[in-house]
């Protein structure tokens, strides 16, 4: 999906330059690892059960 335009192969470029020093910062520090799978475990469940996460949506 990025990699066609240059925007998106730069963020792709600097996703993989600084994404392996961030990850092992947070491997590290025992509440950073605790913080990232509060915030990313929703968002895993969005797009690994859509069904469900679709059930507890707010109705407008």
């Amino acid at each position: 999906m990025l990699l066609p335009n240059p925007v998106g192969r730069a963020f792709v470029d600097f996703y993989y330059r600084v994404s392996p020093p961030v990850a092992d910062f947070i491997a590290r520090h025992e509440v950073l690892r605790t913080a990232t799978r509060t915030v990313l475990t929703p968002i895993v469940a969005r797009g690994k059960y859509p069904l469900l996460s679709a059930s507890f949506s707010v109705p407008r």
